[in-house]
């Protein structure tokens, strides 16, 4: 049916774009993300890399990196940020997902 059509070309146009965007951007994120952490906060890999580390002593290595290092707090907060983003992309996927099958169902029960 046309609505079907029209749905799967939104999913794929619209939301296809939209990840591939976030993707982009996740790579670009890595590329300075983490060598900025392996050279200013080499504890935190450290703490991450040890087997014998609590999670609580993890987050205390953490908290006292973003809390010393106001550097760290704002990529933190692009990344968190950029974290919410890909979420609502990902909850418009779905919904557009389930705007598919919901059409789907519709010609196939006729």
């Amino acid at each position: 049916s046309d609505k079907v059509k029209e749905n799967l070309s939104r999913l794929h146009n619209t939301s296809f774009s939209y990840l591939k965007t976030a993707v982009d951007h996740e790579k670009q994120l890595k590329q300075t993300f983490i060598p900025f952490l392996t050279s200013n906060h080499p504890e935190i890999i450290l703490a991450k890399n040890n087997k014998g580390f609590s999670l609580n002593s993890y987050i205390d290595v953490l908290s006292r990196s973003i809390d010393s290092d106001k550097k760290l707090r704002s990529k933190m907060i692009i990344l968190r940020r950029y974290l919410e983003y890909k979420l609502s992309i990902l909850d418009l996927y779905v919904l557009n997902l389930e705007d598919l099958e919901y059409e789907i169902n519709l010609v196939l029960d006729n």
